[in-house]
């Protein structure tokens, strides 16, 4: 189980991505409104990704997904 970062932790690690000017999030999400669906990037900055409600598998990849979502 990961823990989450202390806050002074979490706004370093914010400004440092905040410094980076070519960092790029892929996306296939066609029904997001942040989708550039010609190039197939999220046209965001940075997104806030979190557990999926009620996904407690104990595998990492069944437990995640872009909060930053939202409908067209």
């Amino acid at each position: 189980m990961r823990l989450a970062l202390p806050a002074s932790e979490m706004e370093k690690e914010k400004k440092n991505m905040a410094e980076k000017k070519n960092q790029c999030i892929h996306c296939s999400v066609e029904s997001c409104r942040h989708l550039k669906e010609e190039q197939g990037l999220c046209s965001l900055e940075s997104i806030q990704v979190a557990p999926t409600p009620m996904a407690y598998s104990g595998d990492p990849a069944d437990e995640s997904m872009c909060q930053s979502y939202e409908t067209k």
